[in-house]
């Protein structure tokens, strides 16, 4: 530190302040950067930038004052002072970057360059580090600086007329020529330091110039062999029947060059019309290495916007980050999470209340939206495989409003309508693949925090000995500051042990409150299944135990569903064990392997960051097995519709001949299917949850032992047996008069939901609605594909929409025994001292 001030002292009075300022200038811009929460709109960002602005005009008169300016000497004897001034500038105009967009947000590894270079640029003509083991690194990153300002110069030069047109407003449009004037100035400042240097520091100079060339050329051949990849793609969809961008998801690298394609700012895709939807909230960054080798393989083969969303929703896990809103949620928070846990460790299932308080932050801004304070929370719950929805509370003006179970289109009329146009208080939960479901809140004001609680019915997973219960997480407005109670009701069967968090017992209860932890766990022995029943309307729901049962099987064809999740040991394995069948795979067509072409087709198929495998398109279905290794991150079933014909959200969308073809496959009983990964695709699950397939999972060696025996697992399910395999269940539903409920009705609804996701299958891609089935999720309260839960205001919006409570139902869900809310507590009180005073009252008038 004080070798730095010595330094420091031994520079001249403008020296100093240059320094100075260029520390203040970047302090402000890096603070402005990392804290984007707390700005609100043009106004702070456009404040950010004056402030910087005045910053470089501070120097720049205190530059003129001390008599140092000379027009002669910019570039010559005074080009420290210049290229100070330049700094000053290029770092005002980020700033104004942030309100006058010119360029995305740069990509990681430019931040850290822009940083690196203008470092040693401040370093060097301030005559620091002049140890002869430093100075061959400053002019590295002095080379590599060059190459930068030569990039962005070149980058504005379609901006240079109007720079000089609008320069008459406070010269601020000057800023575009900042890049050009700070290279010339390096160059100069180069050139006449490198006269009586040694050839090391040309060296050294000239490497960072030319690794940047060598880095691109790299960059460029890589993205050509995509680009033809995308030349391509349009037959391939023809051929496959898939849209375009599943075939480009499918193809597309999944390394880090991958990624930052789907994520860059290419020429391809900036044009004045091209205007991105606010749903997409996935942040494009700009990265000159792919802009400049995207302009080298110019054409008409480049990812439009619409394209790159759905494939970064599919292979980058966007989903809830590019749903689509009605309005805007950019400044709410979640505050705080209530998580309350009650366990059936003998029914092998838990309930879930998740109570979420949301906070909006938002400041006003004049350049704001009329009502931009009124915003929309949109929060994504992944639920454990098998759990539904089975209740919903919203609390409008401090009371608690229950949710009304309902038809899934009169819920999003509904909401589609109050908020769209009436922008009054309602709450929806609804269905949605991949055991995910979404929330909406609306209005959340700044104002009055706003609260909802959602119940989740879940399946317990057995392990050994052992039943697991996960938590349940979700994506929405930010948990970056977010409190978490946590209540779990005290087991009277079993110890409960806990991963990842720790409890206190309290009331009979365990209890935590700390910091929002999304991953944790309990685990406690699995006692023996209660044969009690739960009884409604005329129906018994009980458990039995699930024993894979086998039954005789001769597969003559065997299908591979291969992709990159396949090891070349699985490979080996399973053409080992199925070499004597008929097998097939599937690139654009089927094709039969065979010895002498495996080792091709498995090379090209292992390069598929996923596979959809057309099961409308098999050979032959009759003694066929699917054997599957699937991807979680992949495409959904609801993917593969097609892509809309214009980016407006009122416009048709056409379903892809993949989908429609899908659509009418009517297998004439479930197929056959062996997964030896631990998770299925979602496009899989969903049709997995259609009952499209007889499902059976384990190693390779399982597989073997199977087709050498000629068995397979037996299909146990009719309309009276739902099988939960997490927890090795089979539900059972019996015509059986009333009688005292010892069970959850718990049962009910996971049998219904199960029933509903059973039934559905001709009905899943078309519009049209069973009534039957809608009428026994309204019956169970589970929200479905059909059915969706919903809050309104007042009864009024109810009876407005024909949405009318089930009479002959469950109702939502609830904890045995929960602890009353502190509102609940003060109306308890209170009606226990009205009591006691009318009792007092009384005996107090009869003595009297």
């Amino acid at each position: 530190m004080y070798q730095i001030l010595t330094k420091f002292k031994e520079l001249s009075l403008l020296q100093q302040i240059g320094l100075f300022l260029i520390c203040i200038s970047f302090g402000v811009f890096i603070f402005s950067d990392y804290n984007t929460q707390s700005l609100n709109g043009f106004d702070d960002w456009f404040l950010i930038f004056c402030t910087n602005y005045a910053i470089a005009f501070i120097y720049l008169v205190a530059w003129i004052s001390t008599g140092n300016f000379k027009w002669s000497k910019l570039y010559s004897d005074k080009i420290s002072f210049t290229l100070t001034f330049q700094l000053l500038c290029f770092i005002s105009c980020f700033s104004l970057n942030h309100s006058i967009s010119i360029f995305k947000s740069s990509t990681d590894w430019l931040q850290i360059v822009l940083v690196v270079s203008c470092l040693s640029l401040v370093i060097k003509f301030l005559n620091w580090g002049k140890q002869r083991y430093i100075q061959p690194i400053l002019y590295f990153w002095l080379g590599v600086a060059c190459i930068v300002q030569l990039y962005y110069a070149s980058y504005l030069i379609p901006l240079y007329g109007i720079g000089l047109l609008a320069s008459f407003f406070l010269g601020i449009s000057l800023h575009i020529f900042t890049p050009l004037f700070l290279f010339i100035g390096l160059i100069l400042f180069m050139k006449r330091e490198l006269k009586q240097k040694e050839k090391v520091y040309h060296y050294s100079f000239w490497a960072g110039i030319l690794i940047p060339f060598v880095v691109l050329i790299f960059i460029t051949f890589q993205y050509g062999a995509i680009h033809r990849t995308i030349k391509n793609s349009s037959k391939i969809s023809h051929q496959t029947g898939l849209p375009k961008w599943v075939v480009l998801s499918q193809r597309l690298p999944n390394n880090w060059f991958g990624k930052l394609l789907l994520k860059s700012e290419l020429k391809g895709d900036i044009r004045w019309n091209d205007i991105p939807n606010g749903d997409f909230d996935f942040r494009k960054v700009h990265d000159p290495l792919l802009t400049i080798a995207d302009l080298v393989n110019s054409g008409n083969h480049h990812i439009n916007y619409h394209n790159r969303k759905k494939i970064a929703v599919s292979r980058l896990n966007l989903r809830h980050e590019t749903t689509e809103k009605l309005w805007r949620g950019t400044d709410l928070s979640t505050e705080t999470i209530k998580t309350s846990v009650q366990l059936f460790p003998s029914y092998r299932m838990a309930y879930t209340e998740k109570e979420i308080t949301i906070k909006n932050s938002y400041k006003y801004s004049s350049t704001r939206w009329r009502n931009s304070d009124q915003q929309e929370a949109l929060y994504t719950f992944f639920l454990p495989e098998g759990s539904v929805i089975t209740s919903l509370s919203l609390w409008i003006e401090g009371e608690e409003r229950k949710g009304i179970l309902t038809s899934k289109q009169q819920a999003d009329s509904a909401y589609q309508t109050i908020v769209g146009r009436e922008r009054r208080d309602p709450s929806l939960v609804t269905w949605q693949e991949g055991n995910t479901v979404s929330v909406r809140v609306f209005p959340c004001t700044p104002k009055d925090n706003r609260r909802f609680k959602l119940g989740i019915t879940s399946p317990l997973t057995l392990y050994d000995d052992e039943l697991i219960y996960e938590s349940i997480y979700f994506k929405g407005p930010h948990t970056s500051h977010a409190e978490e109670e946590i209540f779990i009701l005290k087991n009277k069967e079993n110890p409960l042990h806990f991963d990842n968090i720790s409890l206190i017992e309290k009331d009979k209860k365990y209890y935590h409150k700390g910091d929002y932890h999304a991953d944790w766990k309990i685990r406690c022995k699995a006692p023996e299944l209660s044969k009690n029943s739960f009884c409604f309307d005329n129906q018994a729901y009980s458990l039995q135990p699930y024993e894979e049962e086998y039954a005789p099987q001769n597969f003559e064809n065997i299908y591979l569903d291969i992709n990159k999740e396949w090891t070349k040991e699985e490979l080996f394995s399973v053409w080992k064990a199925v070499q004597n069948k008929n097998v097939y795979i599937f690139t654009t067509e089927w094709k039969q392997v065979t010895e002498e072409n495996k080792d091709d087709l498995f090379d090209e198929l292992t390069n598929f960051n996923f596979s959809l495998l057309p099961i409308f398109q098999l050979p032959n279905e009759n003694n066929c097995l699917i054997v599957t290794k699937a991807s979680e991150i992949a495409p959904q079933l609801s993917d593969v519709r097609g892509n809309k014909q214009f980016a407006r959200r009122w416009a048709k969308e056409e379903h892809s001949s993949f989908h429609k073809s899908l659509s009418l496959y009517e297998p004439s009983k479930p197929l056959p299917l062996f997964n030896i990964g631990k998770k299925l695709s979602p496009y899989l699950k969903t049709l997995r949850e259609l009952r499209y397939f007889q499902y059976a999972q384990g190693e390779t060696s399982l597989l073997t032992n199977l087709l050498q025996k000629g068995v397979f697992v037996k299909n146990q399910e009719d309309n009276q047996h739902i099988v939960l395999h997490d927890s090795r269940t089979v539900l059972v539903n019996k015509i059986q008069a009333q009688e005292e409920n010892k069970a959850p009705d718990h049962l009910l609804r996971l049998f219904e939901y199960n029933y509903i996701m059973k039934n559905i299958q001709q009905t899943y891609f078309t519009e049209k609605v069973d009534t039957n089935l809608v009428n026994r999720a309204k019956k169970a309260y589970v929200v479905s594909p059909l059915s969706s839960l919903i809050v309104l205001e007042t009864q009024e919006d109810y009876d407005r929409f024909n949405i009318k409570k089930t009479e002959n139902s469950l109702g939502n869900a609830g904890i045995d025994g929960a602890v009353p809310e502190p509102h609940e507590w003060a109306l308890i009180i209170l009606s226990i001292l009205a009591m006691l005073y009318l009792l007092f009252k009384k005996r107090f008038s009869f003595h009297s």
